[in-house]
Order: structure tokens, then C-alpha cells, then sequence
């Protein structure tokens, strides 16, 4: 059986301790299923609102004793620098990927961040107090704005989605 599970985890306005009892009720929830089903397969995707600076990081917690493997090392950016733009820093993260069991990690793997034209941006920097004033970014995701009328300009996400392909 293959388990795909879905997360969204509390955001980067949280203490990193919050993500962190996510991540280890998470860990419970897999051996929990692992208990019922040894031969289970899983998938872990969604926001994890986790950067990779994080101490301790959350995801440690998912990889702890080869539980679970991150997928970033497959990672293709097709020239992208992540799959959510953080405007007021000006920085790119991957708080979206995938987590997959080591039965799956021995399989052809490929990870990647969609950008389609459509869901692409441009960001104008606005903040006075801030050396980035006036800086223009083109190619982030289009937020979702539901004030517009316009169903073009309404945008779609504020992260780009995700793509995971795992072949025999």
C-alpha cells in the first residue's frame, strides 16, 4: 500500500518548537500505519513552512533512523530558487517538497518546481525602510487576490506547486 500524506504546517510566524511537535505527531501517525501495514510505501508532501535553518529542524524529526528521505537532493529547479518568495526579505525558500519512505528512494525519483507563465508574477518592492526600495522581481508566484474582478488578474497561489514522479 502507498500512503500520500498531506500537510500544512503552522507558519513561519510560529516558533520553530511549534513546526517541531507537527513533525513528531507526524512521526507517530507513520508508525502507527507501519504498524498496521509493515509493507507500507509513504509520501509526504505540503507546506511545511520549515526553512532549512531552522534549529533544531523539524524535518530531523522525519528523517530520524531513516524514516523518512528528502526528496530536495532530486531536486530540478529548472532555473527557479524555490517554490515561495518571501517579499519583505527578498529570499526564496522550498517550504513545499516531499518526504518519501527508503523503499521508494531506491526508484528513478524526480523533484520539481512548476512555473507556469500563467501562475508568474512580477514583485515591486515597496517598503521605504528598506535598502530593496524600488527593486522589481519578475517570475514569483502570482498571488491570489480575491478583490479582483478580472479572472486573469485574480492570480492563483503564492507558492508554486510541486512535482514528484517516481518510476520502477
Amino acid at each position: 500500500d502507498l500512503f500520500a500524506i498531506v500537510n500544512h504546517w503552522p507558519s513561519q510566524g510560529a516558533p520553530t518548537e511549534v513546526r517541531g511537535s507537527v513533525a513528531k505527531k507526524l512521526r507517530e501517525k507513520l508508525f502507527e500505519l507501519s504498524k498496521k501495514n509493515p509493507k507500507a510505501s509513504f509520501i509526504v508532501t505540503g507546506d511545511f513552512n520549515t526553512l532549512d535553518s531552522e534549529y533544531p529542524n523539524p524535518f530531523d524529526e522525519l528523517q530520524r533512523d531513516g524514516l523518512l528521505i528528502d526528496t530536495r537532493k532530486y531536486l530540478d529547479r529548472n532555473g527557479l530558487q524555490g517554490s515561495y518568495f518571501y517579499a519583505r526579505q527578498m529570499t526564496w525558500n522550498l517550504l513545499d517538497r516531499f518526504f518519501i519512505s527508503s523503499d521508494l528512494d531506491k526508484k528513478k525519483v524526480s523533484f520539481s518546481i512548476l512555473a507556469p507563465d500563467f501562475a508568474t508574477g512580477l514583485y515591486e518592492y515597496t517598503f521605504k525602510d528598506s535598502p530593496y526600495f524600488g527593486s522589481r522581481v519578475v517570475g514569483i508566484p502570482k498571488r491570489f487576490d480575491h478583490k479582483k474582478k478580472n479572472l486573469k488578474k485574480m492570480g492563483y497561489s503564492d507558492h508554486f506547486p510541486v512535482l514528484l514522479e517516481i518510476k520502477d
